[in-house]
């Protein structure tokens, strides 16, 4: 039987509530970002969320990587697909893979200049490293979301909540957990 700790709760909160309702981007919601992707892409996610509800990770994350990889021709940075692949990594108990996935989709956002979609990505893996027990992996993430939020390129209006945030705990990147 799968048990999980509060530290593993912690961060499924973190990954669902990242796709659900924390992902912003300038004045883009995820609600936002989802009705712009085409419908292929949005039924890939759906078909990847089904198998991904029965534990199918693997073709859960293929379905993923082809919505992601549609959204990207449709000229359009793929955070709702990106997430979905690293959370059916985590949900797996594959943390490392799941922390490889948002890192890479942190250096995406960068050279999309999507600041805030980089450091939401950025904390996330930083918190999957130390769950997979990659400490310094996990304290670089760290270091580069300190520096990109204290850069003149990240968005004024967020830097006080991002920063406020990171001086919280492992629950500081899901709000329906706290009072924010």
């Amino acid at each position: 039987m799968l048990t999980i700790d509060s530290r593993q709760l912690a961060v499924t909160a973190v990954l669902v509530s990242l796709v659900a309702t924390a992902w912003v981007s300038g004045e883009t919601t995820a609600t936002a970002r989802r009705a712009a992707m085409t419908a292929a892409a949005a039924t890939l996610v759906d078909e990847g969320d089904a198998l991904t509800a029965v534990g199918r990770f693997d073709e859960a994350r293929a379905l993923y990587g082809e919505a992601a990889e549609l959204a990207r021709s449709d000229g359009a940075l793929p955070v709702e697909a990106v997430r979905r692949v690293a959370n059916a990594y985590y949900f797996e108990g594959r943390y490392a893979e799941a922390a490889q996935v948002l890192d890479r989709f942190a250096a995406e956002a960068e050279s999309w200049q999507d600041r805030l979609a980089e450091a939401w990505a950025l904390a996330d893996a930083a918190v999957l490293a130390g769950l997979a027990d990659a400490e310094e992996d996990s304290l670089r993430h760290w270091a580069r979301l300190r520096a990109l939020i204290e850069s003149a390129g990240f968005p004024t209006e967020a830097r006080a909540e991002v920063g406020s945030k990171l001086e919280a705990d492992l629950n500081v990147f899901a709000p329906h957990l706290s009072e924010w």
